[in-house]
């Protein structure tokens, strides 16, 4: 409790301090500070710099024109807004000596004029199965979101959200994660809206919450959604070797793919999907650096 009201005194004071800063400046100041969360020569230093990151973040993106202001020049922070404009999702993460990343969130909610923040803080690492656990805020599984998908089953409205979690010592990740409109007001993730009985070559136990894709660091893994099409395009990743099923740093694309198709409420999945025109490719990928969002 004490360090929460610490952490909500200084964001008051830093708040304050910051009041009659314009989004111009606000920018500027996101510019360096977001710089120098990726490009500090020890971890230490770039945490320090990802807390007063947040600290400013959080007193910018309080203020309503923060809303829709672009912040086009802080290259290391992802933002999206909902197709609908109900929220906009700020995600960021900060590189470890390890080869590991820490994630940072935040969503804005717009509701009856009301504008909330929630902080997402980032429980991916505890998480032994990811896809079976409805996820509040704390809970968050940290990934740096590059897209937003709206969905609708009858009444009930559904954002998919595509993402991306690396990790160079192990195995990247990418996620297909997804909020309900229901649960803006009182924030989870998580719904059991997938039809997927096998996914990644493996069988799902029981229906998931959300889809995660393991792979090679060395590798490329596709995960997009082609509006065309209405499907959410991905890799089939697979080991060399049937026996290696489960050793994630071993799954590659094996140039088949697979689809994601939004039919009776839920994402269903279609295997070995013919891919209409050139495919974006699937060629190695260099060593992620700093960070920084992905190509889709």
């Amino acid at each position: 409790m004490k360090m929460k009201t610490c952490i909500t005194t200084l964001f008051l004071l830093f708040a304050f301090l910051l009041k009659g800063q314009t989004m111009a400046e606000a920018e500027i100041e996101l510019t360096r500070l977001g710089k120098k969360t990726i490009e500090a020569k020890t971890e230490e230093e770039r945490l320090a710099a990802a807390d007063t990151f947040a600290l400013q973040l959080d007193a910018t993106i309080s203020k309503k024109a923060a809303f829709e202001y672009p912040f086009e020049a802080v290259k290391n922070l992802s933002k999206l807004i909902s197709p609908d404009k109900n929220f906009r999702i700020y995600t960021w993460s900060v590189p470890l000596r390890n080869g590991s990343f820490a994630f940072y969130g935040r969503v804005v909610t717009l509701r009856g004029g009301k504008q909330t923040i929630t902080v997402l803080t980032d429980g991916g690492s505890l998480e032994e199965k990811p896809e079976f656990k409805l996820l509040k805020p704390d809970q968050w599984f940290g990934a740096i979101y590059y897209e937003i998908i709206k969905t609708k089953n009858k009444k009930a409205t559904y954002y998919t959200l595509l993402g991306y979690r690396p990790n160079n010592n192990a195995y990247h990740q990418k996620v297909v994660e997804v909020i309900s409109g229901q649960n803006l007001q009182r924030l989870r993730f998580g719904d059991k809206i997938f039809n997927t009985p096998i996914f990644n070559s493996t069988k799902m136990e029981r229906p998931p919450y959300r889809l995660v894709l393991r792979y090679n660091p060395k590798a490329v893994s596709l995960l997009r959604y082609i509006p065309e099409e209405k499907y959410i395009l991905m890799d089939h990743l697979s080991p060399p070797d049937a026996s290696q099923n489960g050793d994630w740093k071993l799954y590659g694309p094996d140039f088949s793919y697979d689809a994601l198709t939004w039919t009776d409420g839920l994402w269903q999945l279609n295997e070995a999907v013919l891919v209409k025109g050139d495919a974006p490719p699937t060629a190695p990928q260099p060593e992620t650096q700093k960070g920084l969002i992905p190509k889709k």
